[in-house]
C-alpha cells in the first residue's frame, strides 16, 4: 500500500526502515497500562523547536493537531509549546498510555506565565499501536516513541497514524536524535524535510 513507502529524492523507500528498534516484544496496551518498557518517562522543553517552527509556518493548515508521547504523566509539555504556535481554534491532544497529571502540567512554563490554560491541551488515554485515533487530523507528531516499541507494533502504529491523518496532512517524527517531516499524499508520505540531529533526552 502507499502508506508504506516515502518518496525521497523520487525514489520510493519504505518508511518503516526509518525506524529501527531493538525492541524485539512489548506487552499489549491494557495488559500493562503504565509504561510496560520502562517506568518513568523524560522530557525538556524545547525538544521540537525545529518542527514547531514548521507548524507555524502552515499554522492555518492546521486545524487539528495531535502528539503521540509527549510524557503525559510530566505534564506534556512539548505538547503546550506546540498550542502556543497553532491558531487559536485548533483543537490539540496530548496522546499517551499514561494518565495526564494535571499538577505537573500546571508547572509548565506556558501555564504559569498565563499565556495557556490547562485545558488549552486536550488529553487523550490511546495506544496508537492499537487502533487509529479517534479523531481526524491535519499534522501527528511521533516524537522519540519507536524506539521503545517492538518492529511489529511500529508497522501497527503507521499504519493507525495513516488512517488518523487527513489528506495532504503532516506527520512528523524524531528517531534518533532526527527529525522528519512527511506529508500524507494519495501515493503514500512525501519527505519534506529532515533536521539535524539535535541535543535531546536519550529516549
Amino acid at each position: 500500500m502507499g502508506y508504506r513507502y516515502i518518496l525521497e529524492k523520487g525514489h520510493p523507500k519504505s518508511i518503516y526502515s526509518l525506524f529501527p528498534t531493538k525492541i524485539s516484544t512489548r506487552p499489549r496496551f491494557g495488559q500493562e497500562l503504565f509504561m510496560p518498557i520502562r517506568r518513568t518517562q523524560h522530557t525538556r522543553a524545547h525538544r521540537f523547536d525545529g518542527s514547531n517552527e514548521f507548524l507555524q509556518e502552515n499554522k492555518s493548515k492546521i486545524k487539528t493537531f495531535a502528539d503521540i508521547g509527549p510524557a503525559n504523566s510530566l505534564g506534556a509539555v512539548s505538547t503546550y509549546e506546540t498550542r502556543l504556535v497553532l491558531e487559536e481554534g485548533a483543537s490539540v491532544y496530548a496522546v499517551d498510555i499514561v494518565k495526564f497529571n494535571k499538577e505537573k502540567a500546571a508547572q509548565n512554563s506556558v501555564v504559569r506565565s498565563g499565556k495557556l490554560r490547562i485545558d488549552s491541551v486536550k488529553p487523550l488515554l490511546h495506544a496508537i499501536s492499537a487502533k487509529p485515533l479517534p479523531c481526524q487530523c491535519d499534522a501527528i507528531r511521533v516524537g522519540n516513541v519507536f524506539g521503545w516499541m517492538s518492529a511489529e507494533d511500529i508497522v501497527r502504529s503507521i499504519n493507525n497514524i495513516w488512517k488518523s491523518l487527513r489528506l495532504n496532512g503532516f506527520l512528523i517524527t524524531k528517531h534518533d536524535g532526527i527529525q522528519r517531516i512527511f506529508k500524507k499524499t494519495k501515493s503514500g508520505f512525501i519527505l519534506l524535510r529532515q533536521l539535524d540531529k539535535t541535543l535531546d533526552s536519550p529516549l
